[in-house]
């Protein structure tokens, strides 16, 4: 009798834990691939001495991905949940202090500390893209 009720216990944990397991994985999955701007701090803001004649102002945010990547979002200041999203370099170490953004009437210079260099141009980003 203590064998089989010890056997029922343990089937009833392994199936309590299965189903905590088969819930926590689709949402670390999801939240690992999702693409919203949640999350991400503003890093850089469009000088009023530049106009891209589209919807401005616009603002750079950075977020931080699963498994230590990050993306840079460019968007507009009023909607911050659609915009041009760029993978950061592979290996860069998420600190918005050692991003330097350019913004320029042809687009938007991102320069990392290590000198590496993105440009979007502003086809890119304007009118809501």
């Amino acid at each position: 009798m203590f064998k089989s009720f010890f056997t029922v216990v343990l089937v009833i944990y392994g199936a309590v834990c299965t189903g905590i397991l088969m819930l926590l994985i689709p949402y670390r999955v999801i939240n690992w691939i999702d693409t919203s701007v949640e999350g991400s701090s503003i890093i850089s803001q469009q000088p009023n001495a530049i106009s891209y004649q589209s919807r401005d102002p616009y603002v750079v945010s950075l977020k931080s991905q699963f498994g230590g990547g990050c993306e840079l979002f460019i968007t507009q200041k009023i909607e911050l949940s659609y915009g041009h999203s760029v993978a950061c370099p592979a290996g860069y170490k998420r600190s918005k202090e050692k991003i330097k953004i350019n913004w320029l009437e042809s687009g938007l210079e991102t320069e990392f500390e290590d000198g590496y260099k993105i440009f979007v141009p502003k086809k890119s980003f304007i009118g809501g893209r």
